[in-house]
């Protein structure tokens, strides 16, 4: 998994110590060997419930391809009601 700490992964040795390590950009997906890339690909599915999906919390990962597109997956953006007023209320640029 590309998102795996391994000492293999960064290239440290035994005696160094690597702060916020990042491990691999791309990954050898065994699920989908037919893929030529996959990436990590963080946020839970709403569509999901905890009694039959792993993939439900926010923090789940899974992989996909960089051109996959799933409107179901991913992070959401929330601000509250006053937010949403005051978004909506701001001048466009060029009007």
């Amino acid at each position: 998994r590309a998102d795996e700490y391994t000492r293999r992964s960064i290239g440290l040795g035994e005696d160094e110590v690597v702060k916020n390590p990042q491990g691999p950009q791309e990954t050898d997906d065994r699920q989908n060997p037919y893929a030529p890339v996959t990436r990590i690909q963080r946020g839970g599915s709403f569509l999901c419930h905890p009694s039959y999906c792993s993939s439900y919390r926010p923090s789940a990962r899974i992989s996909t391809t960089p051109d996959s597109a799933m409107s179901h997956v991913g992070f959401r953006i929330v601000m509250t009601p006053e937010q949403g007023k005051a978004a909506r209320n701001v001048q466009k640029v060029g009007d």
